[in-house]
């Protein structure tokens, strides 16, 4: 068993992460799995293959010819693993439970209780990206607990780009009589966010397989108390217009997966005319947004 663990530069996004996973398993047929992890700043990948790969040759190739990952990686090392340690154990060990506004939030493999004032939440890192140990979810995640907090009391809320499906679950368990929709344009997110449902015992109004707003489901469902949308910059700047004609007048707005070199260019498209800010977080130089319609 061989651990590679790729320091990745700051900026390298979640989203990447998932494009990398699919080159890699398309790639090496030994790969059992890849894990993005965020602390301190410091984004990198954790994989795991049942056999040595030398994969120097092919990740410099692939900064050179693919400008998706143009700026990878700072550094990476590979390591044999002994044969008596289990590679789950491994990504569990660097999976553990932690806080997230009024969530404690932890993996399959815990088996302890979450502390009696936090409301569980279950969600696997192998499984999907968005286990919630990055930035951007667990600013979502203090975020809707604020609008919780002050009495928000939506009917209908949509997440997009729902990734593993933690956002949309934890607003059905804040606002229970919500009806929440989740969706996403990768089939293997949809499934994740129907394992994490059934996980966590929660009863979603649906989940979508969807580019954008293209599903016409999802305008059919509006207009929504509250629009989550964890995701990259540019699409949410490019959703814009669908998000302001989907949402409700003095409906919410959640905004996140904005690295801070990068908040003005969506603020620019989520003007201050339409939405007022009444909520922001900053993880790791990560930002989430709360607007307000107006």
């Amino acid at each position: 068993m061989y651990q590679l663990t790729i320091y990745l530069k700051t900026g390298f996004e979640e989203d990447q992460a998932g494009l990398l996973y699919e080159v890699l398993t398309e790639k090496y047929e030994g790969l059992l799995s890849l894990s993005y992890f965020n602390e301190n700043a410091r984004p990198r990948l954790l994989c795991l293959f049942s056999q040595t790969c030398q994969v120097d040759g092919f990740l410099n190739s692939l900064q050179k010819t693919d400008p998706v990952f143009s700026d990878l990686y700072l550094s990476y090392e590979e390591e044999d693993i002994s044969e008596d340690q289990d590679w789950l154990d491994i990504c569990h060990q660097k999976n553990p439970p932690f806080q997230a506004g009024a969530f404690w939030v932890y993996g399959s493999h815990i088996r302890k209780p979450a502390p009696d004032h936090l409301i569980p939440l279950c969600i696997d890192a192998v499984q999907a990206f968005g286990s919630g140990s990055h930035g951007t979810t667990k600013g979502c995640l203090e975020l809707l607990t604020q609008l919780m907090e002050e009495e928000f009391k939506p009917s209908t809320i949509l997440d997009i780009g729902t990734g593993s499906g933690i956002l949309a679950i934890a607003a059905k368990k804040l606002f229970p009589k919500a009806e929440i929709i989740a969706s996403d344009n990768d089939p293997a997110c949809i499934s994740a966010t129907k394992n994490h449902a059934k996980e966590n015992k929660t009863a979603l109004t649906d989940i979508i397989l969807s580019e954008g707003f293209e599903n016409p489901n999802l305008k059919k469902s509006a207009p929504y108390d509250l629009i989550i949308a964890n995701i990259l910059p540019g699409v949410l700047t490019m959703l814009e217009k669908d998000i302001k004609s989907a949402i409700k007048p003095n409906g919410y707005i959640l905004l996140s997966g904005i690295p801070a070199v990068r908040e003005e260019e969506v603020c620019a498209a989520y003007h201050p005319d339409c939405y007022v800010r009444i909520g922001q977080i900053i993880h790791e130089d990560w930002i989430s947004l709360l607007l307000h319609k107006l």
